[in-house]
């Protein structure tokens, strides 16, 4: 192999090295947008959660108002009163009852919103740790580069260079 061919492979595996790691940091980087991409949906999702959950309440109070009112005319009408006895007790485990819905309602609103913004914070991660991996892949794709280039310098020399003595092989060490 002459030296022209001999120095356009070296050219190409160097090439081809470099091309690597410039492929591998741009895969760093989409990984890590597409994680935070994901993670942001998630944020969002966690949010209309949120919505849905507090419109759930106002229904659940809405509702819970119209069977007070129901009952309070029903007993009303009976002619029983409603400040004593079972009427009363009867308003007042209704009103408890409605209490504990709204409570559960927004506990369960405010795990899954919650479920959802760990989510986010898992994607992103991903995204940052796949980032990571390629930075770490191309970084090592131009080490390798470097010595496939120093590797090919040594042959060069050694087969079209002739043999020149290093300083330590003339005696100049110290």
């Amino acid at each position: 192999m002459g030296a022209a061919a001999f120095l356009g492979s070296a050219a190409l595996q160097l090439g081809g090295g470099l091309m690597a790691s410039g492929a591998s940091a741009r895969a760093g980087r989409m990984a890590q947008r597409i994680g935070e991409f994901n993670a942001q949906i998630s944020e969002d999702d966690a949010l209309e959660i949120r919505k849905a959950y507090m419109f759930e309440e106002i229904r659940g109070l809405e509702s819970g108002k119209r069977a007070k009112g129901t009952l309070m005319a029903r007993a009303g009408a009976s002619g029983a009163r409603l400040d004593v006895g079972a009427p009363l007790r009867a308003v007042a485990e209704l009103a408890r009852e409605i209490n504990i819905d709204q409570l559960l309602i927004g506990y369960e609103g405010e795990n899954a919103a919650r479920r959802s913004e760990n989510q986010a914070k898992v994607q992103r991660m991903g995204g940052e740790l796949s980032a990571k991996q390629y930075n770490a892949q191309a970084i090592a794709q131009l080490i390798g580069a470097g010595g496939t280039l120093l590797s090919n310098v040594s042959k060069y020399q050694q087969n079209f260079g002739g043999t020149r003595p290093s300083a330590y092989q003339r005696g100049m060490t110290g």
